[in-house]
């Protein structure tokens, strides 16, 4: 476990004690494709780390459909708000293929980190660069959304919801 655990970016700065010690609050999950881990307004329980296939993070739009936001594979973690906060999730997770993930309870986590402070400044600054890097491509991808309506010009559709105006 300490070996897979050194792979991911969030405990790249730990000592191979300190991954012998994280490893203890692990639990390993295999569940099959299509399968929820978590729902949108749900408790954050958790953190999430994926050993094996794919799970997509997604929301959902006004009009119910499923927004993907991120697709998280082999040593990609998410989950980690619930390390700073216990308002509900504001996105689901669902396994796109049959998946094998490992789970850290928010008040394990959280109980190792106030014993560990050292480990916990490693971690926090890792989770940081991370947020921080997942805004900035967040506000790229919608500024290239927004330039694609530029123009201010709209079209009429109709479907089960009425009508509407849609840009384009």
């Amino acid at each position: 476990m300490d070996k897979f655990l050194e792979k991911v970016q969030l405990f790249k700065d730990l000592s191979n004690d300190e991954l012998e010690q994280l490893s203890k609050l692990v639990s390993t999950e295999a569940v099959p494709a299509s399968t929820l881990l978590f729902e949108e307004n749900s408790t954050r329980e958790a953190l999430f780390i994926v050993k094996q296939g794919e799970i997509l993070l997604s929301k959902k739009s006004l009009y119910g459909t499923e927004k993907r936001l991120n697709v998280f594979r082999k040593y990609d973690f998410f989950g980690e708000s619930a390390l700073f906060d216990q308002s509900p999730r504001t996105t689901s997770a669902r396994a796109l293929t049959d998946a094998i993930y490992l789970r850290i309870q928010r008040t394990d986590f959280l109980t190792f980190l106030q014993k560990n402070p050292s480990v916990a400044a490693k971690i926090y600054l890792r989770i940081s660069r991370v947020i921080t890097r997942r805004m900035q491509s967040t506000s790229t991808l919608l500024a290239n959304e927004a330039a694609q309506y530029a123009s201010g010009r709209v079209r009429s559709e109709y479907d089960m919801l009425g009508s509407r105006d849609i840009p384009h």
